[in-house]
């Protein structure tokens, strides 16, 4: 193969490249479709001989984040049917596409997708997406392994969900991932947002021993940060109006008494390391009042 025909090759894999990234954001409300058709057109370039075309993982998780930030119904389930397509294709007996194999990146991009959802069966998909991830990384697939972020997507889901059972399916996921890095698992980490969304899943309840798992989870995050130096679980104005909010709940004079206390530790943490992290803003003030 001539210089000419090498660079003329590289030429037309830029072209799709970058018009590929420039759909996927640009906003357009258009843009994952644009964004699914250029790479069906470089699957069936690549499977009419255009080797030198064939689609990779960073052009399938480019397509399923323009999915994640589109306003089309329905994104999550083409997010999850193209992640499925892409362990078809790398799965192929005859000719597999190996370079587009799905990665860590994809799974944890579809989880947004459901994440984000109000489709009623989101949370549920996001958990049954987080399994599947385990049982293959447990398999040996070593390109899936949830990781921290994987999990706070998850638990994200079950934060925003309706469903009944949203609080304790929220609680296993981080029985989970507590007992994983407990094992020595450094990927799944707990952190303050992960006990964040925790507190605000917990926040929704009007169960008074909900609630008071949701202080628990507070005074947790206080004794990770200052008895144990993990400053990546020390509590923020989030953590605090959180609870704050699933104090509220109760309506009671006992509770509204401990949200008052609270606000009082907040604002004396500020006013003692003026850190904005926990510098108490509007709805903070609002959930006490």
């Amino acid at each position: 193969m001539g210089l000419k025909e090498v660079q003329g090759k590289l030429q037309l894999i830029n072209h799709f490249v970058f018009t590929r990234d420039a759909w996927s954001k640009s906003g357009d409300r258009r843009a994952s479709r644009r964004c699914r058709a250029i790479l069906r057109r470089l699957e069936l370039l690549s499977e009419n001989g255009r080797n030198e075309l064939q689609p990779d993982t960073t052009s399938f998780n480019t397509v399923l984040n323009a999915l994640a930030h589109s306003q089309e119904r329905g994104s999550e389930r083409r997010a999850e049917s193209l992640l499925e397509h892409m362990d078809e294709l790398s799965s192929r007996e005859h000719n597999p596409l190996t370079n587009c194999m799905p990665d860590n990146v994809s799974f944890n991009i579809v989880l947004k997708n459901w994440a984000r959802s109000r489709d009623d069966a989101a949370a549920r998909r996001a958990d049954a997406i987080l399994r599947h991830m385990e049982r293959r990384y447990a398999d040996g697939d070593t390109s899936i392994q949830p990781d921290v972020a994987t999990y706070n997507t998850v638990l994200t889901a079950w934060a925003r969900s309706k469903d009944p059972d949203a609080t304790n399916r929220a609680e296993q996921v981080l029985n989970r991932m507590e007992e994983l890095y407990a094992e020595g698992n450094m990927l799944i980490r707990p952190n303050a947002l992960t006990y964040n969304i925790m507190i605000n899943a917990l926040a929704k309840s009007n169960n008074s021993e909900r609630i008071g798992l949701a202080l628990d989870i507070l005074k947790r995050m206080k004794d990770l940060s200052s008895k144990e130096g993990r400053q990546d679980c020390r509590p923020d104005v989030y953590s605090y109006t959180a609870a704050i909010d699933a104090l509220a709940k109760l309506s009671t004079i006992e509770s509204s008494r401990s949200a008052e206390m609270l606000l009082e530790e907040l604002e004396a943490e500020y006013a003692a390391t003026k850190d904005v992290a926990v510098k108490p803003n509007i709805r903070t003030y609002t959930s006490v009042s």
